[in-house]
């Protein structure tokens, strides 16, 4: 649970200083059904962002993707 917190503290705490497609990002993640299977390829196809774009949002906020899956 403090992880989510941690999570949504540091969206609200950061979300102004990420551009428009980084924010873009953000919320297709926070309002993601499939979370868990997110992977940057996943997200740069469904976006039409770039992966360096989706990188940059990741490492702001800290979140990790699982690259070993592939669908």
């Amino acid at each position: 649970m403090t992880d989510s917190i941690n999570f949504y503290q540091q969206v609200a705490q950061n979300y102004d200083l990420l551009t428009s497609n980084e924010q873009l990002v953000i919320d297709y993640i926070i309002h993601s059904s499939h979370i868990n299977h997110l992977t940057i390829k996943t997200i740069s196809q469904e976006l039409f962002i770039s992966s360096a774009t989706i990188m940059r949002a990741s490492l702001m906020l800290n979140i990790a993707f699982n690259e070993n899956e592939y669908n």
